[in-house]
């Protein structure tokens, strides 16, 4: 299982294909490789060896998509950041997985000298932009034209992936490893939920950054399909490039399906392509989702829900459970260990746990001894199985069904206690226990 199968499965089959498009620009898988490979080459060139961690400070593009795959392809580690935060955040992160290189944009260009000048680990920045190359950086089309292609380091299975960041409950954030075997777990989960079709064309509306969409990424990768991107969400843009590329699978939250549906132009936008809307990090309100419906007629809808730990996704609500027929079923479609199992439903409580390739390898060592020595957050308990115990962790919002005579509530959130395992009751028919993942 090692992440780059996807580009070579496409290399191989259908080379001549769209890979990516955006703004304008557009390259084959076979154009695609060829730098991928290169890009690769000029990490190493840099300095980057099997296992060393570089990070992408980027708003979304063609060139995010080509430095996950580059770092993957030359043995590397990919250490993505959050856009949203600030330099010494950003520095925190830096130093905290001995990140030396950086790719970055035009957008945050004025933020590297602070960079520079907070993060001890920080020692080369490739600019990754349109724009001309500052004083005291790398050109990424430079190094790339200049570089010879290096064959893939096929890296796999539990071979460290990447390092992505999440605050969790304490506020500080936290890397979680994630191998190949996880976040292609994970991708393969998806695809056996229909959640990319053939001849897909995915568009790239949420950050890049975060495991989510590099779920979606690799998923489209696997169908062999085109990447679309959006450099940030507006819903003006969106339309636009789902009319223009004819997207048909996209990622959103519903904060993003909320401005989507509202503005005044989404008549007026062929979104006839559109065939499936994934969406998560935040329940949907009825309302919206039925303005969604009349909105985009002839679009599905799926719900994940997940957390970066888990690769990220752990539990899936179809396309059907989101038409009226489906409400009223009750199901909760469980990932688990590779297998697809619903759990819920009438007369009795159900375990979700979440174990097999797509659970995270762990914290950052660091992180980890950290967490055993003061015993606080969600890695309050760490044992030698690197199992970690969910201790205030913040909620779980599941689409249930209704308790009869109680048809408004089918929303239900509750807390799990510090305590450890303890029961949610959701509604009079569903219950679900999630006490512990490994």
């Amino acid at each position: 299982m090692h992440l780059t199968l996807g580009l070579h499965r496409a290399l191989q089959h259908h080379p001549h294909a769209v890979a990516t498009t955006f703004r304008g620009r557009r390259r084959t898988f076979g154009e695609l490789g060829q730098r991928v490979a290169k890009l690769a080459a000029a990490l190493q060139a840099q300095g980057m060896h099997a296992g060393d961690r570089v990070a992408m400070l980027s708003l979304n593009s063609d060139r995010y998509l080509e430095y996950y795959l580059a770092v993957f392809w030359g043995g590397g580690v990919v250490n993505p950041i959050n856009i949203r935060w600030s330099p010494t955040e950003i520095a925190y992160s830096l130093d905290d997985c001995d990140t030396a290189i950086l790719l970055v944009d035009d957008t945050f260009v004025p933020m590297v000298s602070e960079l520079r000048s907070k993060s001890k680990a920080l020692r080369t920045v490739i600019h990754a932009g349109e724009g001309e190359t500052p004083a005291g950086m790398l050109p990424c089309e430079g190094i790339l034209a200049a570089a010879e292609p290096v064959p893939d380091a096929m890296r796999s299975g539990d071979d460290l992936a990447g390092i992505l960041y999440t605050g969790g409950t304490t506020g500080i954030p936290k890397g979680v490893m994630l191998s190949h075997a996880s976040l292609f777990s994970n991708a393969l989960n998806m695809l056996a939920e229909g959640a990319i079709a053939d001849h897909c064309v995915g568009l790239h509306a949420a950050p890049m950054f975060h495991v989510a969409d590099v779920t979606l990424m690799l998923a489209i990768l696997l169908r062999g399909g085109t990447h679309a991107f959006l450099p940030a969400f507006t819903p003006a843009e969106a339309l636009e490039v789902i009319a223009r590329e004819r997207v048909t699978d996209t990622l959103l939250v519903p904060t993003m399906i909320q401005m989507l549906v509202d503005h005044p132009s989404v008549k007026a936008h062929d979104t006839s392509s559109l065939r499936l809307i994934q969406y998560g990090a935040s329940p949907i309100s009825e309302a919206v989702l039925g303005r969604a419906f009349s909105a985009l007629p002839g679009v599905a809808f799926m719900q994940l829900y997940g957390m970066t730990e888990l690769s990220p996704v752990a539990a899936v609500l179809p396309p059907f459970f989101h038409t009226p027929e489906g409400c009223k079923m009750g199901k909760l479609r469980v990932l688990c260990g590779g297998s697809h199992r619903r759990r819920g439903g009438q007369g009795g409580a159900a375990r979700q746990r979440r174990r097999g390739g797509g659970a995270r390898r762990g914290g950052h060592e660091g992180l980890l001894e950290q967490a055993r020595r003061n015993g606080r957050g969600d890695s309050r308990r760490v044992d030698a199985y690197r199992r970690r115990r969910l201790h205030g962790r913040g909620r779980i919002r599941l689409h249930c069904r209704p308790h009869q005579g109680h048809d408004r509530h089918r929303w239900r959130e509750r807390l799990f206690g510090r305590g450890g395992e303890r029961a949610c009751q959701t509604s009079g028919s569903c219950h679900v226990r999630c006490d512990w993942y490994s």
